[in-house]
């Protein structure tokens, strides 16, 4: 195995004669096929997680190919007049899938994941020359690069991480060469491969100080002032181009939404991510067995111990005992892993002084693979697997040529061979179990137009990932938040994984609310209304559960009269859902004064559970087959004259009796249950589920990126509603993505 595989550093830079030469061809031929072949199984794969969206995109290049994030998208429920401010400026693969899609005519999951193989066989080619710089065994670690699990499962997909992936190591490798035997050409190449990532995701940015870190390493002027300045120009012009054409700064909205609304920096999701990266690494990069082989004992150690402190300290809820032996076994290595690497860079850091080659390039792995750990726990909004893809090339790496110098435990050797093979059966395991979960929602698409072939309105869906793709394929269209489009008859699909989310249609809803808590007035100047004019106003109880009852009441007061318009006692039956009064005005036409709303406290005389939420509240008239609202109360509540019983503690803000208040409650039902549609994993291994024992795309799910479960639960439910009234959606504007 060591003549397959091994070839020290004096062999390799003999390679230049002819026989060294077809040897090396012969090798980098076997790993493109390699990466081909062991890819062609899943082309056929359903759409999956946010593949719906590049889709989305790929078919706007035709409309407008320089700016196809320009299109406007309801993305979990919020609308998006473009996709201009995601993380990523300029996603180059969506051309790539427009042309697949031509080549193969039509947006085939086979077409157009055979299109997408050039990224497996780029990154195959790409980690191969980077490894022979790096190392004597460019074949192994290739081959243990490509058997990852995080980078097989990812290479099934149509996102942007291994693209992204096969662009930075294409770099690396460029320009490292390129340095090192100073051939500007490929110093340039390299650097444009920069500007490709960076173009592709906003991580490739990450690829400028890193290349210029090498040229000061290299003490190569001209590389280092290419390795900043192409990459940065390139990128500076895309933008201005965007700016021009959003007429925005576009990384803005995306900026905002992550260190202010988000609080991406903020402790407490900072050590989550932190937790979750540790794990994934020690879980689906290197085997976990072949990370702590690789490892001093002593990190080895000190990772299982702090690991098991952290579960016994902190407990993970949901999770099976099974799991939890995984979670001590994942995080360990992953912290062995991390400080192995961490103890190579000090050390290199520390044998720099005396320029040594082999030093520099310690100090580059190190660099390059901690750097990017940060940027992970510092910059994104949660913590996933493929988010970690850039840094396992020089995990691999380090640990190849900690490997070369006979470093590790008895029997490391022939556990870093056999890693391609141990971390390749996972990685098989994990793609199969990924592939059952995406084809869920194709088998679900084909289910409902066999189940509704002749239905005549509307179809809606409430989801994402594969499920988007699939409902949009059959003609569906995403529901928004505060969308009232839907007529009664039309289709609503609601899943209970693919992130679902709450609608106007919904069981329970949302409103903005004006809260007043008894006992308290609220007492707003109305201009004359005409005879045909109505008070409107929706009414329900935040706290029903805790109150026997508030007596509630609507006058019109003038300096001289007052008319009771409603009063009466809001029981808790009636108060635990939303309710829509209508009053008639005509009594008080032609007259200026005031409405108040009044609450009394219940018999129970408990100012905290007595609360009334007014919603919806407007004064109105006809309007051909529409009303005109002529007076919306919430919006002049600042206006309001606010009366209080002196003494009163109301237990709210500032004491304050009345106030903005977003308030949830039942409503009456607006769609029925058709039916019901469970779906069950027959492979026990999950990278997702709706018990949060798996996080492998995502970390809201969970610490684990995999988890082994054979409950026998469903891993999704999918519900098929009918609409049986129109929604009111008055005051309800349209729920904006970046404003989020």
């Amino acid at each position: 195995m060591g003549r397959v595989f091994g070839r020290d550093l004096a062999g390799l830079k003999a390679a230049g004669t002819s026989s060294h030469g077809s040897l090396a061809l012969a090798r980098l031929s076997g790993l493109l096929f390699f990466a081909a072949v062991m890819n062609l199984p899943f082309v056929d794969q359903a759409f999956h997680m946010d593949d719906g969206i590049y889709l989305l995109l790929a078919k706007n290049v035709v409309r407008n190919p320089w700016f196809p994030q320009d299109v406007p998208v309801r993305f979990e429920g919020f609308f998006a007049p473009d996709l201009g401010s995601t993380e990523h400026p300029w996603p180059l693969t969506v051309y790539l899938l427009a042309l697949s899609a031509r080549v193969g005519k039509g947006y085939s999951e086979v077409g157009l994941h055979l299109g997408f193989l050039v990224f497996p066989i780029g990154l195959a080619c790409a980690m191969y020359f980077l490894a022979r710089r790096f190392t004597g065994r460019p074949v192994l670690a290739t081959l243990t690069l490509l058997t990852l699990p995080v980078v097989y499962v990812s290479s099934h997909t149509l996102m942007t991480d291994l693209p992204v992936l096969a662009l930075w190591v294409a770099s690396v490798a460029l320009f490292s060469h390129g340095a090192d035997a100073g051939r500007r050409s490929l110093v340039w190449l390299g650097a444009a491969g920069a500007a490709l990532a960076s173009f592709v995701s906003y991580a490739g940015l990450g690829l400028i100080p890193l290349l210029a870190f090498y040229a000061f390493l290299r003490r190569n002027r001209s590389a280092l002032v290419t390795a900043v300045g192409l990459p940065a120009a390139l990128f500076l012009i895309r933008l201005i181009f965007d700016m021009h054409h959003f007429r925005r700064f576009t990384p803005g909205l995306l900026l905002g939404s992550y260190f202010f609304v988000k609080g991406v920096l903020s402790p407490e999701l900072l050590l989550e991510k932190c937790a979750y990266i540790v794990t994934t690494l020690g879980g689906v990069t290197l085997c976990p067995l072949a990370l702590l082989a690789l490892c001093r004992r002593k990190w080895v150690l000190f990772g299982l111990l702090l690991s098991t402190s952290a579960l016994l300290v902190r407990g993970i809820s949901g999770y099976g005992p099974a799991e939890k032996i995984l979670f001590v076994l994942f995080s360990g290595a992953g912290i062995a892993g991390i400080l192995e690497v961490a103890g190579v860079t000090a050390r290199a850091l520390y044998s720099f002084r005396d320029r040594s080659r082999m030093a520099g390039d310690d100090l580059f792995l190190g660099v390059w693979f901690l750097g990017f750990l940060l940027f992970c726990g510092a910059a994104y909004m949660n913590g996933s697997a493929r988010y970690v893809l850039p840094a396992t090339p020089p995990l691999v790496l380090v640990l190849m040529r900690r490997l070369e110098r006979g470093r590790g435990w008895p029997g490391a050797r022939w556990i870093a061979y056999a890693n391609p093979t141990l971390a390749g059966a996972l990685a098989l395991c994990l793609a199969a179990a990924d592939r059952e979960f995406a084809e869920m929602y194709r088998s679900f698409g084909s289910t409902l137009e066999r189940a509704y072939p002749n239905r005549a309105g509307r179809l809606w869906f409430t989801g994402e990932w594969g499920f988007r793709a699939y409902l949009e394929r059959m003609g569906g269209e995403e529901l928004g938040r505060r969308d009232p489009r839907p007529d009664p008859g039309d289709l609503m699909v609601v899943p209970s994984l693919a992130t679902s989310y709450t609608t106007l249609l919904s069981d329970r809803m949302s409103l903005d609310s004006i809260a007043l808590v008894a006992p308290s007035r609220a007492a707003f100047d109305v201009p004359a209304v005409s005879r045909d004019s109505a008070l409107v106003y929706t009414i329900g109880m935040p706290f029903h559960d805790r109150s026997d009852g508030v007596d509630f009441s609507v006058c019109f007061v003038t300096p001289d009269s007052r008319r009771v318009l409603h009063g009466g006692r809001l029981l808790p039956e009636e108060g635990r859902r939303w309710s829509v009064r209508r009053i008639p005005l005509a009594e008080v036409a032609g007259r200026k004064g005031m409405i108040v709303f009044s609450v009394e406290v219940g018999a129970s005389q408990d100012a905290e559970a007595d609360w009334i939420a007014v919603a919806r509240a407007r004064i109105c008239k006809p309007n051909g087959p529409s009303e005109l609202a002529l007076y919306d109360f919430r919006e002049h509540l600042s206006e309001a004259h606010i009366e209080s019983m002196a003494g009163t503690r109301y237990h709210t803000p500032a004491n304050r009796p009345v106030f903005p208040l977003t308030v949830w409650l039942e409503q009456e039902r607006a769609a029925r249950l058709l039916c019901t549609f469970d779906y069950r994993p027959a492979f026990s291994l999950g990278l997702m589920d709706g018990s949060i024992h798996a996080g492998f795309w995502s970390m809201g799910w969970g610490l684990l990126p995999f988890s082994y479960s054979n409950s026998g639960s469903a891993l999704e439910t999918i519900r098929v509603y009918e609409v049986v009234r129109k929604v009111d959606a008055y005051g309800e504007s349209e729920l904006s993505w970046y404003a989020q």
